[in-house]
Parts: structure tokens; sequence; C-alpha cells
């Protein structure tokens, strides 16, 4: 197996265990009939579901951010890796000013 199995098999170890001594049963309870199971496994998709729509959130302003940073590296013609630090206080009082005008529009 490799590194990352073996990172998920301590974590699904981990879970069952938190998951017995917070609500003291396991995975092999007898209580619950299968509409229960689908309910239980419709609600985490659903969680699953949420997580997924943050992080492609995240993703959009991650990505947006560094498009923006790169033009603005472009525009002042700074070359990778030789940026001054006035050149990078430049370019985060762009970003500021990016960011205070986008929020400024989204709420009108």
């Amino acid at each position: 197996m490799s590194k990352i199995e073996d990172q998920v098999i301590k974590k699904i170890h981990s879970s069952a265990e938190i998951g017995e001594s917070k609500y003291g049963v396991t995975m092999e309870r007898k209580d619950l009939s299968l509409c229960d199971w689908i309910t239980h496994l419709q609600e985490e998709l659903l969680d699953a579901s949420i997580y997924a729509e943050k992080l492609k959130e995240d993703a959009k302003i991650f990505t947006c951010t560094n498009e923006v940073m790169k033009y603005i590296i472009d525009t002042r013609n700074i070359t990778p890796g030789k940026a001054t630090r006035q050149d990078l206080l430049d370019i985060i009082d762009e970003l500021l000013i990016l960011q205070n005008e986008n929020e400024a529009a989204q709420e009108d």
C-alpha cells in the first residue's frame, strides 16, 4: 500500500473511534432501517456538495487574484524573482484597491 492509502486507513480508524465515542454505536448497528441509512448518506452527500461549492468559490477567488497579480506584474515589467519590496507593496496596494472596488460594486 502507498502512504496515501495508509493515511486514509488511519482516518477511517479515527473516524470510527470518534463515532463510537460520540454516539455509542458502530457501523454494525441494527437500529436503522434502509431508509435511515439512505437518509444519513444523503445528508453526508449534501454536506459534501456544500464543501465542494465553497472550494469552487475559493478557487475562483484564488485564480482571479493570481490573474490580477500576473497582470499587475506584467504591466509593471517586473522580472519574476526580481521584485523589490516596493514593487510588492505597490502590488498589494493595487490588489486592495481592486478588492474595495469589487466589494463596492457588489453592494450596489
